[in-house]
């Protein structure tokens, strides 16, 4: 990958080899994100000497992935941004990612926190216990399930059960009216991509059933 490009599945091996080099939680860094969003966001990813570059349609550029030289990579999307005549920014930054740029450009970038697109970040061993008062609420919701649904049992995904998933998804929509809400409509594609490519992304999960049900 030498040029930016849309993702494409026969990327993967290639963007986790990358993303190795990397240590950041968000989701973003992760090939089964980028690849599912693709063509909501029109994402587009490029490698430059062992990093890996993201950018969106509308010239969004990710913080830089790889280990290196990373005020060398930096420059790099300033000079890619400069040539679309459109303001640079980027998304998704860690703190760290913020400290590199107020003291490498100092002056260059203002800071804008969005709330509404920020990570739930959980250990593994939290979602596994649920302990403590913070999950409480987690806690008291599968006891209400399990109390009103005695009878319930998890299904690994198959390629019978995983269809019956797709089917419940579109009836879910019909009642949400997917089709009056952009965000909704945008989830939906994700959502059927990453189940028609589940297989190829190394994907994991399963249906709950009731009776004779999915939920």
């Amino acid at each position: 990958m030498k040029d930016f490009k849309p993702v494409e599945i026969s990327d993967r091996e290639k963007v986790i080899k990358l993303l190795d080099n990397f240590d950041c939680p968000t989701l973003e860094y992760n090939f089964t994100t980028m690849f599912i969003w693709q063509k909501i966001y029109g994402i587009e990813i490029c490698e430059h000497n062992g990093f890996l570059h993201e950018r969106t349609g509308d010239n969004v550029f990710l913080f830089p992935a790889g280990k290196g030289d990373i005020k060398k990579e930096t420059d790099f999307i300033i000079d890619i941004s400069s040539k679309t005549g459109k303001a640079l920014r980027f998304f998704s930054l860690s703190p760290l990612h913020k400290e590199f740029l107020e003291a490498n450009y100092p002056g260059r970038f203002s800071f804008e926190e969005i709330r509404n697109s920020e990570d739930y970040i959980y250990t593994s061993e939290s979602l596994r216990t649920l302990a403590g008062k913070k999950l409480s609420s987690k806690r008291n919701h599968i006891n209400r399930f399990i109390e009103n649904n005695p009878e319930w049992r998890y299904e690994a995904f198959n390629d019978i059960n995983i269809a019956e998933a797709v089917n419940m998804h579109d009836k879910w929509c019909e009642g949400a009216n997917c089709d009056g809400s952009e965000s909704l409509q945008e989830e939906t594609c994700a959502v059927k991509r990453a189940v028609k490519y589940y297989n190829e992304l190394g994907l994991s999960g399963g249906v709950l059933r009731i009776d004779s049900g999915v939920c």
